[in-house]
């Protein structure tokens, strides 16, 4: 009994620690999708779009923004989910859990003011892309001082 218990464990792999650069790699790609779903419903709530688009396109894109921020979070989920994360990877990993709550409500919101009417949803989705803007901005170090131009100059004169 003793032999076959200890070929058990010793056929059991040794829990492995999650490589850091694979879950900073997921949580970078994570971010930059919850970016794009993000610019996608930012585009939507243009006024402006609403005379390039038809409403039914505005919705499907609008869905379609939606489903990848509620996708992400259970992507999330899942890599929150395995043992032996550090305490900054499981803070950094809530935190884009938390950005995907909020574009998935920019979504929700953004449609059931097209559906309604009612300012206050929209009010509700621009006060979370305010949110969601400032948060990927720090997760994606997007600072918006850095890579602007220089003030112009007057060209120095030729002889």
């Amino acid at each position: 009994m003793l032999a076959t218990l200890l070929l058990l464990t010793a056929a059991q792999p040794a829990p492995v620690k999650p490589e850091p650069a694979l879950v900073a790699a997921v949580c970078e790609l994570a971010a930059r999708n919850l970016d794009a779903a993000y610019r996608c419903l930012e585009l939507m709530a243009d006024d402006r779009t609403s005379w390039v688009f038809e409403a039914q396109e505005m919705a499907n894109w609008t869905t379609a923004a939606v489903r990848e921020a509620k996708d992400i979070r259970k992507l999330l989920e899942a890599v929150a989910a395995v043992k032996g994360l550090s305490k900054q990877e499981l803070d950094a990993i809530e935190r884009l859990q938390k950005v995907a709550e909020w574009v998935k409500e920019i979504g929700e919101s953004l449609q059931r003011f097209r559906d309604t009417g009612v300012a206050d949803h929209y009010n509700a989705a621009d006060k979370a892309a305010i949110i969601v803007r400032h948060e990927l901005d720090a997760i994606l170090e997007r600072n918006q001082k850095t890579g602007t131009a220089p003030a112009p100059r007057e060209s120095a004169k030729r002889p």
